[in-house]
């Protein structure tokens, strides 16, 4: 199994807007081969992370490329922060994992 994580701060769109251009199109990339879970969590006002499960590293990387397709077609991009500081990715191989 593989896994993503990234951070992101929105900008001027409330968290509530940007929720639900994410929801309008996170059915789309449920279509992606290899997904296991997607999770978006809150961290802040206007900050939060994504969590992605996959069977593989390729469908960890077809992912990502998915979402950069997505953030750039809904717009949501225009609404969230380019500053490095307030943006961060790493995906890496599952070396533990427990389910309840």
């Amino acid at each position: 199994m593989y896994a993503t994580i990234t951070r992101t701060r929105a900008l001027s769109k409330s968290m509530k807007e940007i929720r639900g251009l994410v929801k309008d199109h996170v059915p789309d990339l449920s279509k992606v081969e290899g997904l296991v879970a997607y999770y978006v969590v809150q961290i802040g006002e206007d900050q939060w992370l994504t969590f992605g499960v996959f069977e593989d590293e390729v469908s960890a990387v077809k992912w990502r490329d998915s979402c950069q397709e997505l953030v750039q077609k809904s717009r949501v991009d225009e609404f969230i922060s380019r500053d490095a500081g307030d943006r961060g990715f790493a995906r890496g191989k599952v070396i533990f994992s427990s389910k309840s």
